[in-house]
Formats: C-alpha cells, structure tokens, sequence
C-alpha cells in the first residue's frame, strides 16, 4: 500500500524578520528535530511535509512536555497549536514553503516510515540534551 504524500517542501528562508520568542523552546526544537530529520529523508524522494503534519506533531510532542511536567495542564489545555502557532514557528524558524512537483505515490509505506527510528534517537538525544526525563 502506498501513501498519499504531501507535495510541500520546507526550505529556510531570506531575511528574518523578528519574530516573537518562543513560549515552549523547548516545544519548537522538539519540532525542528523532526522537520531536520524528516526534510533529510524526504529530499531524497523529492516529497515533503506539510503544516498540518507539523501541527499534529506538535499536538502529540504537547502531549508529552505535559505528561512529563514540562507543560503544566492548564498551558497545555490552553495551547491551540493553530495557524497562528504555525506562522509564528514559520516567523521564529525562517522556514519557507515551496510546492513540489513530481510523480505522486512514488514511496511506499515501509520506506515512508523508516525515518521514524531515526527521528525518535534524535529525539531522546534532543531530551537528554535538554534534561527531559525519559
């Protein structure tokens, strides 16, 4: 079975305008790791990630800064990880979008999901680095 993939490409971007600090770092390079690590396996197959990829991630590594102490209840109940958290990532991170043209279909489930042992030993590095109790 083959997945349906995005047709987005993140790239950094030009000049960076200033853009609000981020109230969870910790939150935006949890989801750096993943788009880094993604983008690096991705570009090989010239397929992307898209926003909402981005925002259920960051719904999911919310979910764990909170069950670890990180995030309290109310902040994480509070945190909508809208479009607006989007563009302010996009604003903080200099990320760019740009639309990818090509074959669609062209990467399987298996090899789509290889990039996910890699990215969860980035994360615990990312954790360990950052004192995050496992």
């Amino acid at each position: 079975m083959l997945l349906q993939l995005p047709k987005l490409h993140l790239i950094p971007g030009a000049k960076k305008k200033k853009a609000q600090s981020a109230k969870f770092p910790l939150l935006d390079s949890m989801i750096m790791t993943f788009i880094n690590k993604a983008e690096t396996y991705l570009s090989e197959y010239w397929l992307g990630i898209t926003w909402a990829t981005i925002q259920v991630k960051a719904k999911h590594f919310g979910k764990e800064l909170n069950d670890r102490g990180l995030m309290t209840d109310e902040e994480y109940g509070s945190f909508k990880f809208s479009r607006g958290w989007i563009e302010g990532l996009r604003k903080r991170k200099d990320l760019k979008c740009i639309k990818l043209v090509g074959e669609a279909n062209t990467l399987s489930e298996e090899a789509y999901w290889e990039v996910i042992p890699e990215f969860r030993d980035s994360l615990h590095d990312l954790m360990e680095t950052h004192n995050v109790p496992a």
